[in-house]
């Protein structure tokens, strides 16, 4: 691992969240009718 690379996990290790900071993202599918969505969801939410 680079050094730079070492430096930045640090600071990541180090950033507290914060509820004021939150974003809301609205996503919506078109399907057609009985067609399986729950694989984009898979996909989209991790």
């Amino acid at each position: 691992m680079s050094s730079w690379h070492a430096r930045f996990r640090q600071k990541l290790a180090r950033i507290e969240p914060d509820p004021s900071q939150v974003q809301v993202v609205g996503i919506a599918v078109a399907q057609d009718a009985g067609s399986d969505v729950g694989p984009f969801w898979a996909a989209a939410l991790g």
